[in-house]
């Protein structure tokens, strides 16, 4: 049979029995005692309003054998599709809801409480709000229209059910089955009230009109664009982003940037973790649309029916009028997010960023003559070390180090691997590859692959790239000498920002063929390079020795250079 999995945002259909439904009935607070149920045996209960129940959901779903009688109940529960006493038809929408019992909807008074009586006035209210947020995320910023669905709710009409969902602002769920980017037309469930919402000037209308703002776009995601099961963060982080757009005064985004799980609390979290966190990441949205415009947030949806969202922010923002990368944007990303709060600067980067928390940091007593700094990353994660240095002249000045995982292809696969990193910051500059700094220290980062790192050191309200790769002429092999270790690479830049396919050939002193390989180079933070691994082409490792490579890129352009190959 088909089974409907919801999140109080989004939701997902699979071919899945879940057995019978034993105790709870969907109607008024059955709906919300189920989710409480299915969130609290998987150990996601959110401690205030749930935006997203698809954590519990899916951990329900993929442990359904093992689960107890109530929660197998809870899971039925949320995947069938209401049944309520009346609906009315504004336009090409139609609201159903109930004039009697739990499920009524009702206005709140000054005091935020429900005024009985007005269950008509709130679905007016749905209506109208529903028809300005159609008009707003179509003819205003050029998305499609949700499919029509036959005849299920009644009509092909867009199906907005309004019902008791206790602190769940409301969610979207698919009509079909659905595979990895598939699409399906959908029905919308919201709250009756929004009684539960925080901060108190959110409450009732205001959080209607967000989730109407929110949900109407999850419809038009999966209606129109596709859905893939293992990345619903990007479908979150848009309608969060969304929801802005649409209702710039409401300003719900703000509550998640305070919550625990919120990324300026957990900035280290992998950027397509499908958790609460993806809530506090709309701001990710919000970053793109100051950087390279409202339309870039559009093209990467244009992306999602071909390609998995990672793949799809990255394919976007490679366009000619753009010139960026996934890599290149996330790195930057992270600065963005040093500037909120007490620090920031609404010009160059997010306008509302003094109203956003400051991020985390994980402060360090600098010793000369020189300190360590250990740590591992996850891909698209980030950290920000807080090193204190020594008092001069009755001030203390202060460098964080912002590092961030861009390791492309680990994410693109949903690796989970933790990558080690070490920076030792010195007095001196003992070697080369030590950098200068802004707080007069030098700082060397040590990894395996340069390629999967950026750097930002920040000063004060200065902030300067550790250009690492960048300052590497084409064909210019780094590190070099090479001393391969088993996961360590040697990068081999070229020049331009865009993609190129390409042949590497690497040649011994005596000019015998060792490796050779049809590759898409990778793209890291505005540079693009060819990578080897130290091995032939039969997977042995290469003894010490001078090493010729020749790179033939498309248009006949060909580059040359030599690694020096040191085994331990």
């Amino acid at each position: 049979m088909m089974v409907r999995w919801y999140c109080a945002g989004l939701a997902l259909a699979g071919a899945i029995s879940v057995g019978p439904a034993q105790t709870l009935q969907h109607a008024s607070s059955g709906t919300a005692s189920a989710y409480h149920v299915l969130a609290s045996e998987m150990g996601l209960l959110s401690s205030g309003p749930d935006k997203c129940g698809l954590p519990a959901i899916t951990l329900a779903l993929r442990n359904r054998r093992t689960l107890s009688l109530q929660s197998e109940s809870a899971l039925r529960v949320l995947t069938d599709r209401p049944q309520l006493q009346t609906s009315v038809m504004p336009g090409n929408i139609r609201i159903h809801f109930d004039t009697t019992g739990p499920n009524t909807p009702a206005m709140l008074n000054a005091a935020h409480q429900r005024i009985e009586g007005t269950a008509r006035v709130f679905v007016d209210s749905v209506a109208a709000v529903i028809g300005y947020v159609s008009v707003f995320e179509t003819s205003g910023l050029g998305y499609p229209s949700p499919p029509a669905d036959g005849t299920l709710g009644g009509g092909p009409e867009l199906d907005v059910y309004i019902m008791d969902l206790g602190s769940t602002y409301g969610y979207t769920t698919p009509d079909q089955l659905i595979s990895d980017g598939g699409k399906s037309t959908t029905f919308i469930s919201i709250d009756n009230d929004f009684t539960f919402v925080r901060p108190d000037s959110n409450k009732g209308m205001p959080a209607l009109r967000v989730t109407a703002a929110h949900e109407f776009h999850h419809a038009v995601q999966i209606g129109c664009y596709g859905y893939w099961t293992e990345d619903v963060f990007f479908y979150e982080i848009t309608s969060v982003w969304m929801e802005d757009e649409v209702y710039t005064a409401v300003n719900d985004y703000l509550t998640y940037l305070l919550a625990s799980w919120s990324h300026f609390r957990n900035p280290d979290r992998p950027f397509a973790a499908n958790d609460l966190i993806m809530y506090s990441r709309g701001i990710w949205g919000k970053y793109i649309e100051k950087r390279f415009g409202r339309e870039a947030m559009k093209r990467t949806w244009e992306e999602i029916p071909a390609f998995r969202p990672l793949q799809a922010i990255d394919r976007a923002l490679g366009r000619p009028e753009y010139g960026s990368s996934l890599g290149a944007a996330y790195a930057e990303w992270t600065l963005w997010n040093y500037f909120t709060g007490s620090r920031s600067d609404s010009v160059a980067y997010y306008p509302e960023g003094r109203q956003y928390p400051e991020i985390a940091q994980m402060p360090r007593e600098f010793m000369p003559p020189s300190t360590t700094l250990d740590g591992s990353l996850q891909p698209l994660g980030a950290r920000y070390h807080q090193v204190l240095l020594q008092p001069t002249q009755n001030k203390r000045d202060t460098l964080t180090i912002a590092v961030s995982s861009i390791d492309i292809p680990g994410a693109f696969n949903g690796s989970l691997s933790m990558e080690p990193y070490q920076y030792i910051v010195s007095a001196e500059q003992s070697d080369p590859l030590f950098k200068p700094t802004d707080a007069g220290v030098y700082v060397k980062l040590i990894v395996s692959t340069p390629l999967n790192w950026s750097t930002w050191y920040i000063v004060g309200s200065t902030a300067r790239r550790d250009a690492g790769i960048l300052t590497l002429r084409e064909g210019s092999a780094f590190p070099n000498p090479f001393t391969p270790d088993g996961s360590s690479l040697v990068s081999i830049p070229v020049d331009g920002s865009s993609r190129v396919a390409g042949t590497l050939s690497v040649f011994s002193s005596s000019m015998d063929l060792v490796y050779s390989s049809d590759t898409q180079q990778s793209v890291g933070v505005e540079r693009q390079v060819f990578t080897w691994d130290g091995r032939k082409g039969d997977g042995a490792a290469v003894p010490s020795g001078v090493y010729v490579f020749v790179l033939s890129l498309d248009g006949d352009r060909i580059v040359k250079g030599k690694i020096a190959v040191l085994r331990k």
